[in-house]
């Protein structure tokens, strides 16, 4: 389970005026193939947590988290960037061996004021 931090976007960041992501996850198994796809949109009086939830239900792990992704970002005055993370969860608990094969692409907009 993920640490949820409460604080605003706007007390870390008070330049920001939108971070929008657009996630796409692929998991791949010996069932067959699941792809989740969500956009999000964080506005300054939001929580500065940027975690999306594995597909995989059994995954060690639980989620992705972009947050480094954004405070890079914004450290360097992005406003566009995209990439893929692999999950660092496992597959499963009862498969401490195998790393959760789920993916997550992404395109992060920052919107400042």
């Amino acid at each position: 389970m993920f640490n949820y931090d409460p604080t605003k976007i706007s007390k870390y960041w008070p330049n920001v005026a939108k971070i929008t992501i657009r996630a796409k996850q692929t998991y791949v198994s010996a069932f067959g193939r699941s792809e989740k796809e969500q956009t999000s949109t964080h506005l300054p009086d939001f929580s500065a947590d940027f975690h999306f939830k594995c597909i995989n239900g059994d995954c060690t792990m639980e989620y992705f988290d972009l947050g480094n992704v954004v405070s890079n970002m914004i450290a360097h005055h992005q406003a566009l960037a995209a990439g893929t993370l692999e999950c660092l969860g496992k597959e499963a608990i009862d498969h401490p061996l195998n790393r959760c094969p789920c993916i997550l692409d992404y395109d992060i907009k920052i919107d400042y004021k």
